[in-house]
């Protein structure tokens, strides 16, 4: 029997749980099995051991005639949503931009406190590591040389107007022969537009 099932509180018609399963039966055990060890420790295995496992009230939601992982997690993902079970650990088939949608100022705060501590770990694993990666890159640029040198010195035209080799870009970027060859280029391209001016 594949299922999606919910797990509901007898006593006050809560639904604690949303999941999917092969056997409804089968699941049922395992639950029972883990509300018993004390090392499980989701939000649903700690309320069932408050309140007992004989409180629980196992439902089939809806069921599939054959298993299918994809529609079975897409539909347990609907139900979660409509139910809004309160003691589901994960959210089903969550993507990562959802979760980072759903947690940012949690994320934003984690990054905030622990980012001088990673800073030092970085520090430290590249200290360990400076020889090594040192030694990486000159075996790469050894076996890449010729690429590398021929990539540096081809010849870029800038919407400026200046040409400059590749290995000049970010200066030539963040100069002031960029900025004055670009605005003047913009002015050129509005005199043959005829477009309006803005001063």
């Amino acid at each position: 029997m594949n299922c999606i099932y919910k797990a509901v509180d007898k006593q006050n018609n809560e639904c604690l749980y949303i999941g999917y399963t092969k056997s409804l039966y089968a699941r049922k055990a395992v639950h029972h099995t883990h509300s018993k060890n004390i090392k499980k420790t989701s939000k649903f295995y700690k309320y069932v051991r408050e309140i007992g496992f004989d409180r629980l009230h196992f439902e089939t939601i809806i069921e599939l005639p054959h298993y299918d992982r994809t529609l079975l997690s897409k539909l347990e993902r609907h139900y979660y949503d409509l139910y809004q079970p309160s003691k589901n650990y994960n959210v089903p088939s969550r993507t990562q931009l959802e979760y980072m949608k759903d947690n940012y100022a949690k994320i934003v705060h984690h990054n905030l406190v622990n980012r001088e501590k990673n800073n030092i770990k970085n520090r430290q694993k590249n200290s360990l590591n400076h020889e090594v990666i040192n030694a990486r890159a000159k075996l790469y640029y050894h076996k890449n040389r010729v690429k590398i040198l021929d990539k540096l010195s081809t010849q870029i035209n800038c919407p400026c107007g200046a040409t400059f080799r590749f290995q000049f870009k970010k200066l030539h970027r963040e100069s002031d022969l960029h900025r004055v060859g670009l605005r003047n280029e913009i002015c050129k391209t509005i005199e043959k537009l005829n477009l309006p001016k803005y001063e």
